[in-house]
């Protein structure tokens, strides 16, 4: 039984004798009950110097070490963030949508949770897209070229919106229902919340097929997905029957 130290750089690491980032000596390794027991003594440069180990199997082909199983044990943690922007981002499009049909007296007490819940749901996915990026310099030879694009998309659209609704309450405090640009900016407003629904939806199910995870975690956000489209058909119909009285202005 030979047993060695070799570097992995990337999934398809050949399986070649090499030196690792500390020195690794005494090695050696015994088979018992079915059981390899390996041994080694490991020198750290220094005494506050941190080291991850993580002990996992994989196949090998020739000389070359296969992609280990990314799905049951293999995979214990979940793009939860991701997940719970997807639930509330419509949520807080849905509130701005519909409560205002309620009548004047919800004028503007809709604005309060739509912006509590948008802006939540951005800081969640903020602090997702910078937790996907930090993994993704960690894990050196994986790309996750789409998911990320998306992400970068999604940040970007958002911060844009917050920037410009900034701007507009800094210079119309008074007078905007009146003013030239409404107009203009309710329709990139909503233009642009429409593509960040999309994206958000996309990116998740995106997730899904990097992660794999089990099924149950597919299921469960089909049917809140699911349950969202449903509620949004159905107040929609209700909009339309109240004939969309109310001026929808932002």
């Amino acid at each position: 039984m030979a047993v060695f130290t070799s570097p992995i750089n990337s999934y398809q690491a050949k399986m070649e004798q090499g030196t690792l980032g500390f020195p690794v000596t005494e090695l050696s390794a015994i088979f018992v009950d079915d059981q390899i027991i390996i041994f080694a003594t490991m020198e750290l440069p220094t005494s506050s110097y941190t080291l991850y180990h993580v002990c996992q199997d994989g196949p090998v082909s020739g000389d070359s070490l296969g992609l280990h199983e990314i799905c049951g044990s293999h995979l214990q943690s979940m793009g939860t963030l991701n997940l719970t922007l997807g639930i509330m981002m419509p949520l807080g499009f849905m509130c701005a949508r519909y409560l205002k049909e309620v009548g004047p007296r919800a004028d503007p007490l809709w604005f309060y949770p739509h912006v509590s819940i948008q802006t939540s749901a951005y800081l969640i996915g903020t602090a997702a897209g910078a937790t996907g990026i930090i993994l993704g310099i960690k894990s050196s030879g994986v790309q996750q070229s789409c998911h990320l694009g998306i992400g970068i998309t999604l940040f970007s659209l958002g911060l844009l919106q917050a920037l410009i609704l900034l701007l507009q309450h800094a210079y119309f405090k008074t007078g905007w229902k009146e003013s030239k640009y409404r107009y203009t900016w309710n329709m990139f407003h909503h233009v642009t919340g429409y593509i960040i629904l999309l994206l958000s939806f996309a990116n998740i199910w995106g997730g899904f097929k990097v992660l794999k995870p089990a099924k149950e975690w597919m299921i469960a956000y089909g049917a809140v997905f699911g349950g969202l489209i449903l509620s949004s058909l159905l107040l929609e119909a209700w909009k339309r029957v109240r004939g969309g009285k109310i001026d929808h202005g932002v």
